[in-house]
């Protein structure tokens, strides 16, 4: 996955929502504050591995 498809994907299941947990963790400690891109797709990485990993313990793909 790209990381637009990423960002999509979390921001779509409410897993990212601006000022929430998940943004202050992948973009920064506060609003307007951005991490370096290394550091965001470092963190949706790690969420997209535990995401894969709860679809299969599901029987998912």
């Amino acid at each position: 996955m790209v990381l637009a498809q990423l960002l999509q994907f979390y921001f779509y299941h409410g897993l990212i929502i601006p000022g929430g947990p998940y943004w202050t963790i992948g973009f920064g400690g506060g609003r307007g504050e951005v991490k370096n891109d290394r550091e965001i797709f470092t963190v949706l990485n790690a969420h997209a591995a535990f995401t894969l990993k709860i679809f299969k313990k599901l029987g998912g793909e």
